[in-house]
């Protein structure tokens, strides 16, 4: 049996080999990463492909990676005991490697956009900046700094803000590390001194009691990003380089997996996320007994996600095998998340051959435990799609807010909720929703790269609309009676119906509104809207 699930792991990790020849990948990684890699640990497999074959990760600084490393050496051949904070490093390491991996999404996404400079500065720049700082070198300076402070008598490990640790390696000779990094910036962003122009940001901050200040062209704080991005690639390069020319060290890592639920998990992320598939979360259901695992992947014909997900769930049988069934679920682009879902008992017939895949497939499927539906194949410009807003709808004491999309292949279909300032009569009430409709009906609606929908400049068939008297920043938006803000719910049908059953709200809900038809209009009253 345990041969099967090997053999299973080791189809898997050739999917590798769709991309690049893993003989290749060896070479390339002792040229450009470390001349003395006999083999590549199968967990960091992945990662030296990205770093080496794909970018923006190939692009990581090669000063920041040696000085990283360098230091790592210097740190182990002084005969530390590595282990006592072996566990430490890696939760800061694996902090950072999910936050990059997170931050990279954010760049490849938003760093095209074309919005105004302040916008884009406030939808992109900042948080891209805060993120590769706070949360990239920030837990990397303290996996460091847990290993630098197994060689000196001062306590390093007191320095747990961003202007300590900055110091603390500038001191120790890794100001290579932290050659991007502007503490004050940082503090000004953190503490609301930020002035945004048509052409740069200004950063407000206090040092000694007086206000200071910085500037930065747009153009500037882009390369700024770059750079910080590039330190911490080449920060995690070296960290994976030093774990994997050191067996003693691997091994290491392998008995802390097997106590640390949070290392486990994120070294198994590392390891099951190939190109093409990455592995984006490994949780446990609330009664323990089923294993779940989601991945984004850029295949969607429904064969290869079945194939995938049995050598998943497979791969997961022998790395937690404390489970009744691994629910394995594929999100894409092009198609509505799908899932299987199968039991440790049929896993093992197969690895036992008492069952052949092929039957594992029927099972599975005749117990309704595999939901992969086909890809919506139509030409889209996804690119166009992913950055669609819908415009600023608002009137005399009413605004729209959180607009979206619910059209079937056979209706346009759209929701929205609808915010009235202050109280008015009902009537007065009646007209602005109507208003609301009316304009919402004219939207166009982009298509759905998921699933083929109704969408264009076409009048909508169906609109919901949820009404709250209050302004969008109301925290309290349930439909339940209880709620004194919920005026009514409308709902409208081009037909004149049929409406959606009882609005889509539970029958208690439902039972308590006051439900008048005008036309095509469906109106159901709160009893607040009328007092």
């Amino acid at each position: 049996m345990q041969e099967y699930y090997m053999y299973m792991r080791s189809r898997y990790i050739r999917r590798l080999e769709a991309y690049v020849d893993l003989k290749d990948l060896l070479d390339l990684a002792k040229i450009k990463i470390d001349s003395s890699l006999v083999d590549i640990p199968l967990m960091f497999l992945p990662s030296y492909y990205d770093f080496l074959c794909t970018e923006p990760y190939s692009l990581w600084n090669e000063k920041v990676a040696t000085r990283t490393f360098d230091g790592l050496q210097n740190i182990y051949y002084k005969s530390v005991d590595m282990e006592q904070v072996l566990k430490s490093v890696l939760t800061h390491f694996l902090i950072s490697f999910t936050c990059y991996k997170d931050i990279t999404k954010i760049i490849e996404d938003l760093s095209p956009l074309s919005d105004s400079p302040e916008i884009k500065t406030r939808m992109y720049r900042i948080p891209t900046y805060n993120g590769l700082i706070e949360g990239c070198l920030t837990n990397l300076y303290k996996a460091l700094r847990d290993l630098l402070d197994l060689t000196v008598d001062k306590d390093l490990k007191s320095q747990t803000k961003l202007n300590g640790l900055y110091e603390m390696l500038v001191s120790n000779g890794f100001s290579e590390l932290c050659a991007f990094v502007d503490v004050d910036i940082r503090n000004a962003i953190n503490h609301g001194g930020i002035f945004l122009t048509d052409n740069k940001a200004q950063f407000y901050f206090f040092k000694n009691r007086k206000q200071e200040t910085k500037e930065l062209s747009y153009f500037d704080f882009d390369q700024i990003i770059e750079d910080l991005y590039d330190t911490v690639s080449g920060m995690i390069v070296a960290f994976i380089r030093f774990f994997s020319i050191h067996p003693e060290i691997t091994s290491l890592i392998e008995r802390i997996m097997q106590n640390d639920p949070f290392i486990k998990n994120g070294l198994v992320k590392m390891l099951l996320s190939l190109p093409g598939s990455t592995c984006r979360l490994i949780s446990e259901s609330p009664n323990g007994q089923q294993l779940n695992i989601n991945f984004y992947t850029s295949f969607n014909q429904r064969l290869e996600l079945v194939h995938f997900s049995i050598e998943a769930a497979s791969i997961a049988r022998t790395i937690y095998p404390g489970y009744d069934s691994y629910f394995i679920s594929i999100s894409n682009d092009r198609m509505l998340t799908g899932w299987a879902r199968y039991k440790s008992s049929d896993l093992d017939s197969t690895a036992n051959q008492t069952i052949d895949i092929v039957d594992l497939y029927q099972i599975t499927l005749e117990r309704g435990d595999i939901t992969f539906g086909n890809p919506n194949e139509e030409e889209l410009d996804l690119d166009y799609i992913k950055n669609f807003r819908y415009p600023t709808i608002k009137g005399t004491n009413w605004r729209l807010a959180n607009l979206s999309d619910c059209s079937t292949p056979e209706l346009k279909r759209l929701k929205g909720q609808l915010f009235v300032e202050s109280k008015i009569q009902k009537k007065e009430l009646t007209r602005v929703v109507n208003d609301a409709i009316r304009q919402i009906k004219k939207l166009y609606t982009p298509p759905t790269p998921q699933i083929k929908v109704k969408h264009g400049d076409m009048p909508a068939d169906v609109v919901f609309l949820n009404v709250y008297l209050g302004n969008i920043r109301l925290r309290n938006k349930s439909v339940l009676p209880s709620n004194k803000n919920f005026l009514l719910y409308a709902e409208y049908n081009s037909a004149g119906g049929p409406f959606i059953k009882n609005g889509g709200l539970p029958d208690f809900v439902w039972n308590q509104l006051d439900k008048v038809q005008e036309g095509n209009i469906l109106y159901a009253w709160s009893y607040t809207a009328l007092e």
